[in-house]
């Protein structure tokens, strides 16, 4: 049965790797840089995409936007669409905006949408990605999402000011955490924050250790405001800056980021594993109790008889180790007189594992006597040599 369930983990644990694989083998051949945006849909995450390529492209509203993969590239000004069914449709020159915009929050007819402009600060392989929100009741957003974030270079993460700290923000964090992804923060509508109320200082202050509390690990953190341009808090422009330094330069950070990238795979599998192996010991356990049997009996049985193995195979051990020993001993009897040296062979061969006395002494505790017998004679025999050896040594002296 454990060969079985060791097998189902192993399939398990390969199925859910091909894919990751794939994506990343892809990823190298392409020597791409990706650089995605996430958040939940009231952030403003497509605003402050917006505002970074200094054009309305991105859909926004108040209600969940992005349904699919947007990528945004360096080129000449096109739209190329990947429909559900792998057709693909592109656009040159004159763009249906209004349309794109609308396919954009499309996800049952458009997969993947590419927009192409003369962005001076993207690399040329390097590209912006907007993902469906984290919050997305749809299980088809959230696995476009998380397949997406497989091959993601860099993370920058949207939060509007009055949810940096829900549940939904600190859990995908923690993952993108898990995963070594290099995180930015971006805490946007801090037009919000009441300074009367509490400090910038407090307030940061407050985010950073629930980070560090939740084992969250950032890169930067910036405080933006898409309403009010010259509020004093706005570090837009800031973000501005260090986002396009990133994609500017993001061809010296390709090598060290697939790095990463596989590193954060096999960690994540061996994560999914040890998920795969804690199921099936709670599979089992409710196995057990069905029967009308204790798991916890069970394990002490199982405890004992590995202790016991454990036990009989350290003493195997040490027994071969004493015969290896007293082996040498007997090589060099020459050392020793003849009588000596028989002793000392009797003795090597009761300290046997197979050892049997012959006759009628075949029991564990008769088996046991004789031993104890020829090791006393032995010693006796050793000790009475050693004395008189010694008085020898004291005469000449």
């Amino acid at each position: 049965m454990e060969n079985t369930v060791v097998s189902t983990w192993e399939d398990l644990f390969e199925q859910r790797s091909l894919r990751r694989r794939e994506a990343l083998q892809a990823k190298s051949e392409k020597n791409s840089f990706e650089l995605a945006f996430c958040g939940h849909f009231s952030a403003g995450k497509s605003s402050v995409i917006n505002d970074l390529l200094g054009h309305d492209i991105l859909p926004t509203s108040p209600i969940p936007t992005s349904a699919n993969i947007i990528s945004i590239k360096k080129g000449e000004v096109a739209l190329e669409l990947v429909d559900q069914d792998g057709s693909t449709r592109k656009w040159e020159q004159e763009i249906p905006w209004d349309k794109a915009r609308k396919w954009g929050m499309d996800g049952n007819a458009i997969k993947e949408m590419t927009i192409y402009g003369p962005f001076p600060f993207l690399e040329e392989r390097a590209a912006i990605i907007d993902t469906p929100g984290v919050d997305s009741t749809d299980p088809d957003h959230q696995k476009i999402t998380a397949s997406q974030l497989f091959t993601t270079d860099m993370i920058v993460y949207v939060t509007d000011y009055n949810h940096v700290q829900s549940e939904t923000n600190i859990e995908f964090l923690q993952q993108l955490s898990r995963e070594k992804k290099p995180i930015v923060l971006v805490i946007n509508q801090i037009d919000k924050h009441n300074d009367k109320e509490l400090s910038i200082q407090s307030f940061e202050n407050a985010v950073r250790n629930m980070l560090a509390k939740s084992n969250i690990r950032i890169l930067s953190l910036f405080f933006t405001s898409m309403k009010e341009e010259s509020h004093p808090l706005n570090q837009k422009q800031d973000f501005t800056r260090f986002i396009k330094a990133v994609l500017y330069h993001s061809d010296s950070l390709k090598n060290p980021s697939i790095q990463a990238l596989q590193t954060a795979a096999v960690y994540d599998l061996l994560e999914q594993l040890e998920d795969e192996q804690e199921e099936a010991w709670e599979n089992w356990e409710e196995e057990v109790r069905t029967q009308g049997m204790d798991p916890s009996v069970l394990q002490k049985i199982d405890r004992a008889e590995e202790d016991r193995s454990k036990e009989e195979a350290e003493k195997k051990e040490k027994l071969a180790q004493t015969a290896k020993e007293r082996k040498q001993i007997l090589e060099n009897a020459i050392l020793f007189p003849h009588m000596t040296t028989e002793k000392a062979k009797s003795w090597l061969e009761s300290m046997d594992p197979g050892f049997k006395t012959g006759g009628l002494l075949k029991s564990k505790k008769k088996i046991e006597a004789e031993r104890e017998k020829r090791e006393a004679e032995l010693y006796e025999d050793l000790n009475e040599k050693i004395k008189n050896r010694w008085s020898f040594i004291c005469v000449i002296c």
